[in-house]
């Protein structure tokens, strides 16, 4: 019951971090800190969705109802595993491209953040 509010003010956290720059003390550990904070509470509502679904497809097999649950919940799974992973990838991706690239080319990560955007609604649409 903890995990998904701990992982909305880490979140906010984050982005407090993030804007305060990195004159703040300890910024980098604060933000490493925040980002293994949001990765375990991403594991911790991963697993019972997992979980779930192994026990609904041995429900499955028995009972009609369980296998429209089934279904239901693998189609959230899909859903929320899409999301999580679009926003783990963008926060990578921006993070390594900042930290590897000079100041003349910042602005690579803000068009790659742009383009994967886009790229996940076309997939959205298109499904």
């Amino acid at each position: 019951m903890i995990v998904i509010p701990l992982q909305v003010v880490a979140n906010i956290a984050q982005v407090a971090i993030d804007e305060s720059g990195p004159l703040v003390q300890d910024w980098v550990t604060w933000k490493q800190i925040f980002l293994l904070v949001d990765v375990v509470c991403f594991c911790e509502v991963l697993f019972p969705i997992v979980w779930s679904i192994k026990n609904l497809r041995e429900a499955a097999r028995t009972d009609g109802k369980a296998a429209v649950n089934l279904m239901k919940l693998t189609l959230f799974r899909q859903y929320y595993i899409v999301v999580i992973c679009y926003i783990y990838f963008t926060r990578v991706v921006v993070y390594a491209l900042e930290t590897i690239t000079s100041y003349r080319y910042l602005w690579m990560s803000v068009v790659y953040v742009s383009n994967d955007f886009d790229c996940a609604v076309n997939k959205f649409n298109s499904a």
